[in-house]
């Protein structure tokens, strides 16, 4: 199979082995080529007058696949690794109890105090208990809420939901993100609600937070529902 096939449609992909293109500094510019299935243990992509002290200068260098990872490398300096098709990510929860507003009050922001993981902080960044999204794109959201009830006997129903801020500082409540616990009494009062949703238009400086509020009838902090200290969580994936 020629180097031309690996480009053809109409032929199987290569498969299990290791493959490598490029050019001599004595080829003209190389020419842009559509590329149908290449599988391949390892591909390499690499131009001949680059491999030099040059080679990090503009960026070029080796692709990889990292197996264990699931993810391709870019190796510009033709020892270490740097990922370039990796995941962007955020994850961060509250690390205290806090008392949560009563019946038909407009809620309170929830504490998510803590960063677990992020991506990279040029991604993701927390503060005031808001994480600020700044890569546009489509997001899949999960918020998670748990509770607890010290009220004695009082029982408790509880709402949580996602609020979103597109600039402004106004937030509104995501539609489809609304969430329940239910506490029955301080014996057995505590309970988790989970909620994942998927947006499509996220744009850069897009803030999230989480609320909560008590809709039941019952006691009114902080006698009410609070939340449990490692129990809330707002986790980010970017799907594209």
């Amino acid at each position: 199979m020629s180097l031309h096939d690996i480009w053809r449609g109409d032929v199987m992909p290569l498969s299990g082995v290791a493959v490598s293109i490029g050019r001599n500094s004595f080829d003209p510019p190389a020419p842009v080529v559509p590329c149908f299935d290449i599988h391949a243990r390892e591909f390499d992509l690499y131009d001949g007058e680059d491999i030099d002290a040059a080679f990090t200068a503009d960026g070029s260098g080796i692709i990889t696949f990292d197996s264990e990872n699931n993810r391709l490398l870019l190796n510009p300096s033709m020892s270490g690794a740097t990922p370039i098709c990796t995941a962007v990510y955020f994850d961060g929860y509250n690390s205290s109890s806090q008392n949560i507003s009563n019946s038909f009050g407009p809620g309170t922001v929830i504490d998510i105090d803590t960063q677990r993981t992020v991506s990279d902080a040029t991604h993701f960044t927390l503060a005031s208990d808001v994480v600020t999204v700044w890569a546009a794109g489509t997001y899949e959201i999960t918020v998670r809420a748990g509770t607890d009830n010290i009220s004695g006997t009082a029982r408790l129903s509880i709402r949580h939901w996602l609020e979103r801020s597109s600039g402004g500082g106004a937030f509104a409540e995501v539609p489809g993100s609304r969430g329940w616990t239910y506490a029955r009494n301080s014996t057995n009062g505590e309970d988790t609600s989970l909620c994942t949703i998927i947006l499509q238009d996220v744009a850069p400086g897009d803030q999230f937070r989480i609320k909560s509020a008590e809709t039941s009838t019952g006691m009114i902090a902080p006698l009410g529902p609070q939340t449990e200290p490692n129990g809330y969580g707002l986790t980010f994936e970017k799907l594209e």
